[in-house]
């Protein structure tokens, strides 16, 4: 005899269970998320003098919830959820034929453990609208305490550059990219907001933050942000064009005119012929080159599984020493990283990864065109496009290779995928059947 169906309203309870258990879960994502985009708990680590170990409370429960709550089959219906996926598992086989396969093998755990996971925690159990405004706000937020805290903290060098003394991000070119990632969040929370004072104040945020870009004297990141400014130009409504066109310049003359001497002429001195090179940045170039040159060397010369995560500074700082160089430093090329110590197919796997997360994009936005109420999920298209794009002009010039982020704006740009997904449906339905249009909030 056949066992008897549950009826309708246990069939109900039990969905609402699933829902509340993931929700918990998404919460410790969620936080998870703002602590490591905003760095306070290294910012507490730094004034307190002492680890509160703060961040393991909602990364545990975070990591736990992504097979708890069926968060690895959500994510991997998208590719680039296997590109990503891939990579991670392409460095297990260039870690252990690494050139020094502890110091591989160590970076590899870590990857696993604290960076790559993120993907799938916000891929995973960000799965409606409403959570993805949560998971945008949270962003935003983090970009919020990105700008203050910066604005308190930060110290000069010897050279009138800003910098930070602490962190994962200790460095003029590394916080800068770090500013280039959040602040299209921000951005996203004064396009879709109706509070003129939360628009104002977002704007004075973003501002405060270029200037704290322009200040640390990065070139990078000067390109990345020039590359934010065009794609926001070229893909937004005519209306925001106009004003961008008009407030840039602007903006640009009164930062300029507000930055130390020291600093303007050398994100402007990009040629070695240049009267304006100081001797530290004519070494930053030269240094550059040299480690860019070597790097395309490496790669060639182990195609396959490269030298081993983590192992470029170790070889080149060999061989140059040996020409008298002493060149113990990484490739300063996030891409170049990649390419050197895990091979073509390593590096093959991680633009997959990103050229994925883009068409994943483009795709959204087609999707939304022509649907009522998709006013802020567009919004948050624009936005991460821009946070995307712009980051990875600025990682061409740091060694972000294995750090969380490219991983986590794949999770980010899945979440959106999924979420609008839904919306989509809803208000295809509801244009055939003629009803009210739903806000996408309530949906």
């Amino acid at each position: 005899m056949a066992p008897a169906k549950p009826s309708v309203d246990v069939v109900e309870r039990r969905e609402k269970r699933r829902i509340s258990r993931r929700r918990i879960f998404l919460y410790f994502v969620l936080a998870f998320v703002f602590m490591r985009l905003s760095m306070v708990h290294q910012i507490l680590e730094h004034l307190l003098h002492a680890d509160t170990y703060l961040i393991y409370f909602v990364a545990i429960p975070a990591l736990i919830g992504i097979p708890a709550t069926g968060g690895f089959q959500r994510a991997f219906k998208y590719h680039s959820a296997l590109y990503w996926t891939a990579f991670a598992l392409w460095m297990i086989p260039t870690s252990v034929f690494s050139t020094w396969r502890g110091g591989s093998i160590a970076l590899m755990i870590a990857y696993f453990r604290t960076e790559f996971l993120l993907l799938y925690a916000i891929g995973g159990l960000v799965t409606t609208w409403r959570e993805c405004r949560w998971l945008m706000y949270t962003i935003s937020g983090a970009a919020l305490v990105n700008v203050i805290s910066f604005f308190f903290l930060k110290e000069l060098d010897e050279n009138g550059r800003t910098s930070l003394t602490f962190g994962t991000v200790a460095n003029s070119n590394d916080y800068c990219a770090h500013l280039l990632y959040v602040l299209p969040f921000l951005l996203w929370v004064i396009l879709i907001s109706k509070s003129n004072y939360l628009r104002t104040g977002g704007f004075l945020a973003i501002v405060l933050a270029l200037f704290e870009i322009l200040a640390a004297g990065s070139r990078g990141a000067m390109l990345g942000l020039a590359t934010a400014i065009i794609v926001f130009t070229t893909t937004t409504t005519a209306k925001l064009r106009r004003t961008i066109l008009f407030v840039t310049p602007v903006l640009g003359i009164l930062v300029f005119a507000l930055l130390p001497t020291s600093v303007r002429h050398r994100m402007f001195a990009f040629s070695a012929d240049s009267s304006e090179m100081t001797p530290e940045a004519l070494q930053s170039e030269q240094s550059r080159e040299q480690v860019l040159r070597d790097s395309i060397a490496f790669t060639i010369q182990h195609p396959l599984l490269g030298l081993g995560p983590g192992q470029f500074s170790n070889v080149e700082g060999e061989q140059t020493t040996k020409a008298g160089n002493k060149l113990w430093i990484p490739a300063h090329n996030s891409f170049a990283q990649i390419a050197s110590e895990n091979g073509f197919p390593g590096l093959i796997f991680y633009l997959g990864g990103v050229l994925s997360s883009l068409f994943l994009l483009h795709k959204i936005d087609r999707s939304l065109v022509g649907k009522p109420g998709m006013k802020e999920p567009a919004a948050a298209v624009l936005c991460v496009r821009i946070g995307l794009i712009s980051f990875c002009v600025a990682i061409f010039f740091v060694n972000f290779g294995y750090f969380f982020y490219l991983p986590a704006m794949a999770g980010i740009v899945i979440a959106i995928a999924a979420s609008t997904k839904q919306l989509v449906a809803v208000a295809t339905v509801q244009k055939r059947r003629g009803e009210p249009k739903v806000p996408p909030i309530r949906l």
